[in-house]
């Protein structure tokens, strides 16, 4: 994950790196299993990070690195979609079988115990665009089902992600190139 700026409180976990060219706030239990680089600074407790934490307040580093970020944006949502939502706030599944690029022109917002169910195979990749932003609340989850693993799996949001649910959770790669990531 990517953002220009993070935020993780209360408890829970990613298993994955994080990068953040502006603020890092770690507060809770919230643990990172990977490593972690920073721009502009880093609050929390750094044991919470089970790699290594380190800033990085090299702009060029940054920059070309957001011009990386946008280039797989851009590439992604260039991608032509086998299915396009209006938006998704209610239990969904998405299968393999409707396609691998999905265009939701809206939100993806779940609360209470509603899920979003992504269901494919273990070789089965999958683009989800989505022009505003990902919200999960209460106990919502995205999912993953049929085999299909974390890494074959793309969100490209073009605006935040919170995941504000006291045990909300979620499977894939985010890619955040110009919104905040909240959790």
């Amino acid at each position: 994950m990517i953002a220009g700026t993070t935020s993780m409180t209360g408890s829970g976990s990613i298993n994955g790196n994080v990068g953040t060219s502006g603020a890092l706030t770690l507060t809770g239990s919230r643990t990172i299993n990977g490593n972690t680089e920073y721009g502009d600074s880093f609050s929390g407790n750094s044991s919470h990070v089970t790699g290594t934490a380190t800033q990085n307040t090299n702009s060029s580093y940054w920059n070309d690195l957001y011009s990386d970020i946008k280039n797989v944006s851009d590439a992604a949502n260039s991608t032509t979609a086998d299915q396009s939502l209006s938006g998704i706030s209610g239990t969904t599944t998405l299968s393999s079988a409707d396609g691998s690029v999905f265009d939701i022109s809206g939100n993806i917002n779940l609360t209470g115990s509603n899920t979003l169910t992504l269901s494919g195979s273990a070789t089965d990749e999958f683009i989800i665009n989505v022009t505003g932003d990902v919200s999960l609340k209460g106990s919502s989850a995205i999912i993953l089902a049929g085999g299909l693993t974390a890494d074959h799996v793309l969100f490209n949001v073009g605006g935040d992600f919170s995941a504000t649910g006291s045990s909300a959770s979620f499977a894939g790669t985010f890619l955040l190139a110009n919104g905040i990531f909240q959790w």
